[in-house]
């Protein structure tokens, strides 16, 4: 079972994170409990999403070893173009260039 906000992989109730290795405690309504509590607090977005300096870092690490869309969901995005409206705020054209010009390769 994932999240349908963040897509991470959910342990069930009372199960420790011993049984269920590299899973998230399971919320409410298909969510994690990260994103569950974000939400409760009127904060849209998966939980975990990293700060825009960090992304930036790891987008100029991440291009040309994986897919855009792969890329993006690593890093927390659901979409491409989630990612490029972040990198865009950030002032990093040549980022979105260099990913949009490796998604027309691919």
């Amino acid at each position: 079972m994932t999240c349908v906000v963040c897509d991470r992989a959910m342990r069930p109730k009372r199960a420790t994170p011993a049984d269920y290795p590299g899973t998230v405690p399971l919320g409410h309504h298909g969510m994690c409990s990260g994103c569950a509590r974000r939400r409760a607090r009127g904060v849209s977005g998966p939980a975990g999403t990293y700060d825009p300096a960090y992304v930036v870092g790891e987008v100029d690490h991440l291009i040309g070893t994986d897919e855009p869309d792969n890329i993006a969901r690593r890093l927390g995005y659901g979409h491409l173009d989630s990612l490029t409206s972040v990198l865009t705020r950030q002032h990093r054209h040549d980022l979105v260039e260099r990913l949009t010009r490796t998604e027309q390769l691919a």
